[in-house]
């Protein structure tokens, strides 16, 4: 008997062990199981919430930036391009712009002439392609690609006329009352500088922000280090522009009876004068070198040659033409000539020799 019991206990304690380790195997398994399933838990509620996070700031921009007017529910003006045509050099013109306050409240601005770069960033063609080309003073070409040149910083010729004190101003600062209009005058001092140019430059025109609008606006931002949120002022630039264009074309003449003198390629209009008359009348051709100029008197005066420094043989040029001219008067007649684009118009040069020093000329210089 105690053998057989003995027999029977070592294949039960056997049995009993080796189910305790089959009960032990899957219990360990479905813990790792767990842990993992909830790290990858953990790292979605993370990012869902800084989804949430971002979208909501989003949003908040969104209605910060829409509590601010955009400048054209704030401000209108009457011309958004103002154009002064084709001129001459030494002129002074002069545009209105209306600035209207379209809200029922006081409202601050500033304008100036942009002049904070030689030249803009865009073409020509790209500046005026939403305007007529027939309201504009010159042509643009679609294939040019050079950038536009701003002329106010090249020549400094625009001004806003004050309208307190009537001086020109490169900028101003003004307040409209509620719905109320003013007038600026935008005053083009054609330069001296150049005889033809495509003439462009801005007028700027800014709501200047009080200190309830400055502190509505702040723009939330998310790091990507450690996810804090960042807060700063938003800056919104609420200007518009107006374009200023005008075509300095001064008129140029040519004579179809003048030479070029090299080197320096000067044209020279020769006239031959007979020293047997006292008197002498010369009909000279003139003529403007482009269709497009605009009718122009020209007044002609006729300068003495300085007499040069003598040398002791006296036999250079300037000396020689000195002794010759000096002897000769010329006359214009009329003095002022009306030249256009059309036909030539004639210039009347009348001569007169003094024979009286023309005889005591030697006689190689005649």
């Amino acid at each position: 008997m105690k053998r057989f019991e003995s027999q029977e206990a070592t294949p039960s304690l056997a049995i009993a062990t080796k189910n305790v380790a089959n009960l032990k195997a899957p219990a360990e398994k479905p813990c790792q199981v767990d842990v993992a399933s909830d790290s990858a838990s953990a790292k979605a509620i993370f990012g869902q919430m800084k989804q949430m996070k971002t979208t909501n700031l989003l949003k908040s921009r969104k209605s910060c930036e829409k509590k601010q007017l955009n400048i054209t529910d704030v401000v209108s003006v009457d011309q958004k391009v103002i154009s002064y045509g084709q001129f001459i050099s030494g002129q002074n013109l002069g545009n209105e712009v209306t600035v209207t306050n379209k809200t029922d409240k006081e409202q601050s601005f500033s304008v100036g002439i942009d002049g904070s770069c030689e030249k803009f960033d865009q073409t020509e063609s790209d500046l005026f392609a939403r305007f007529c080309a027939e309201d504009l003073p010159f042509q643009t070409c679609a294939t040019d690609a050079r950038m536009a040149v701003n002329s106010q910083c090249k020549y400094r010729c625009w001004s806003i006329e004050n309208p307190a004190n009537r001086t020109l101003q490169k900028s101003l600062v003004f307040t409209l009352a509620p719905h109320e209009k003013k007038d600026f005058v935008i005053v083009l001092q054609t330069p001296m500088q150049a005889s033809r140019s495509n003439m462009t430059a801005k007028l700027e025109l800014s709501k200047i922000l009080d200190h309830d609008d400055q502190k509505a606006v702040v723009e939330k931002r998310i790091r990507n280090s450690d996810s804090t949120i960042e807060k700063r002022p938003l800056v919104i630039h609420q200007s518009m522009t107006v374009l200023l264009c005008g075509k300095l074309q001064n008129p140029v003449l040519t004579c179809p009876k003048a030479i070029t003198c090299s080197p320096q390629s000067i044209p020279v209009i020769p006239i031959v004068a007979k020293l047997g008359q006292d008197v002498q009348k010369f009909k000279l051709p003139f003529k403007a070198a482009h269709a497009n100029t605009q009718e122009t008197d020209f007044e002609f005066i006729f300068i003495k040659s300085v007499q040069p420094e003598p040398t002791e043989t006296r036999d250079t040029l300037e000396e020689k033409q000195f002794d010759v001219f000096s002897c000769m008067t010329f006359f214009c007649l009329p003095a002022v000539l009306k030249v256009g684009p059309g036909a030539a118009s004639l210039l009347t040069v009348q001569l007169q020799i003094n024979h009286e020093k023309i005889k005591q000329l030697p006689a190689h210089l005649l």
